[in-house]
């Protein structure tokens, strides 16, 4: 099945669609081991796209012919039965007999950590009661092979940090892994989600459940782990520039000059 290129969110519905149609033919998706009972497909802002009964649940177009549409023309149809993309302050996207998922496609994996400053790290960490020494400890050593010794680009990739040793250690490893699930699973820098996911939903097919994968937090993190990709940004609001005059001190140490900008924001992905 060919999935245009907006493949997240028009994966992120289609498996949607797909999970309604299973709940209202009361069929068993082998990875849930029990019948799905209660569905939320919306944004989570209200009750909309919420089913709690087979017979509430609507008769949506054939998936064959879902999957075919392009992405405006997918969101208008199923926008209508109130299935849409979860709310971006959501880390569950879907939430299925109650517990949330986050969706993933396998192709395509996003950002985990997008564009945070030191002072998000903080508010976590303290969060978690560990120490930021270690994180602080592992930035200052890929800014200095990325400038002063020019053996790190912006982006840190798996193979990069093995050449490197940066990011990798198993000590690090160990350090980050609840930094990285809080950010995947639980919230952002700024906050902690309305609705937090416990699993990843992972899908080759959004339209067969024989490809979909449920994965535990620290399962997902051991999967992405070796191929995660650390960078040091300066993503701003247009127009905007980063001054050490002005900075938060809380994230001053992380700031250095590269490109003639200052960057002092740590994004993950997965790579």
């Amino acid at each position: 099945m060919a999935i245009n290129k907006n493949l997240g969110e028009t994966g992120e519905l289609l498996i949607k669609a797909k999970l309604l149609e299973c709940m209202k033919a009361g069929a068993t998706i082998k990875q849930f081991s029990v019948p799905i009972t209660t569905l939320h497909l919306g944004d989570f802002k209200s009750a909309r796209g919420f089913y709690s009964t087979r017979a509430s649940c609507p008769s949506l177009e054939a998936l064959t012919m879902l999957s075919r549409c392009n992405h405006n023309e997918l969101k208008k149809k199923l926008g209508k039965f109130g299935i849409v993309k979860a709310g971006t302050s959501m880390k569950a996207d879907v939430k299925i007999n109650g517990v949330g998922y986050s969706i993933k496609s396998s192709s395509n994996r996003p950002a985990i950590i997008n564009h945070t400053y030191r002072k998000g790290f903080l508010r976590i960490t303290e969060q978690l009661r560990i120490t930021i020494k270690s994180l602080d400890d592992e930035i200052e050593k890929y800014w200095h092979l990325r400038l002063g010794k020019n053996e790190v680009a912006e982006d840190a990739s798996g193979q990069t940090r093995r050449n490197a040793d940066v990011f990798i250690s198993n000590t690090f490893k160990q350090y980050f892994r609840p930094i990285f699930n809080h950010f995947a699973f639980v919230g952002t820098g700024r906050s902690d989600s309305p609705e937090p996911a416990k699993y990843v939903l992972e899908f080759d097919d959004p339209t067969d459940h024989a490809t979909w994968r449920i994965i535990d937090r620290d399962s997902f993190y051991d999967m992405v782990w070796p191929d995660l990709v650390f960078s040091m940004r300066d993503k701003l609001s247009k127009g905007q520039r980063l001054s050490l005059s002005t900075m938060d001190e809380m994230d001053t140490p992380w700031a250095k000059v590269s490109r003639g900008k200052i960057q002092a924001q740590l994004h993950v992905r997965a790579g």
